[in-house]
C-alpha cells in the first residue's frame, strides 16, 4: 500500500512525496484549503491546499485499486481539537485525528479520487459531470460514496 500515514511528513517537517504533495502546502486551491487527505482505510496521510494540478497528479498517478479521499479543514482538523491554542499548530488534538476511521471519513468526505476520476460528494442532489478549474468532476451521492469507498476498502484490506 503506497498511501500511508506520515508519507508527507508533518507541518514543521514536511517532505515532498507521491503526486508531488507535501504537508501544509499552500496554493490557489479550488479543491480544498487545508483539507485533510486520507487513504481508503480511514487514516490521515497528509493535509494542505489542493489545486487543479494536484488533482490531476493524484488522478493520473494513482494505481488501480488505490483511493485518495479528502475532507474539509473543519472535519479533518478542528473537529478533533481538545484544547485550542490560539493557532492550529498550538492546539492539543485528540489522538483520533490521525486515524478517525472509515465511517467518519465516509461521512465527511468531500472528494474521492481514483485512477482517472475525481468524484465529489453531492451536497444538493446529483448533477451531471462538470468541469471545475479544468478538471472533470463527477458527483456521487452519500449512499453511492459509502458503497464505493467500502468496496475499495475491502479490496485494500485483502491486498495487504
Amino acid at each position: 500500500m503506497r498511501l500511508i500515514p506520515g508519507m508527507y511528513g508533518e507541518e514543521f517537517n514536511a517532505k515532498r512525496g507521491l503526486f508531488d504533495l507535501h504537508c501544509g502546502q499552500m496554493s490557489g486551491g479550488g479543491f480544498g484549503h487545508n483539507s485533510g487527505w486520507y487513504n481508503v482505510l480511514g487514516e490521515k496521510i497528509g493535509w494542505g491546499d489542493l489545486d487543479k494540478d494536484d488533482m490531476r497528479n493524484i488522478m493520473d498517478g494513482l494505481e488501480d485499486g488505490e483511493m485518495f479521499i479528502t475532507m474539509g479543514e473543519q472535519d479533518s482538523f478542528w473537529a478533533f481539537t481538545e484544547k485550542a491554542g490560539g493557532f492550529g499548530w498550538l492546539n492539543k488534538q485528540k489522538p483520533t485525528e490521525q486515524k478517525p476511521g472509515l465511517d467518519y471519513v465516509i461521512g465527511h468526505c468531500r472528494y474521492i479520487i481514483v485512477k482517472g476520476h475525481v468524484f465529489r460528494r453531492a451536497e444538493y442532489g446529483k448533477k451531471e459531470p462538470y468541469e471545475y478549474y479544468g478538471v472533470w468532476v463527477e458527483e456521487i451521492e452519500n449512499e453511492e460514496a459509502d458503497e464505493f469507498i467500502r468496496e475499495y476498502n475491502k479490496n485494500a484490506k485483502h491486498s495487504k
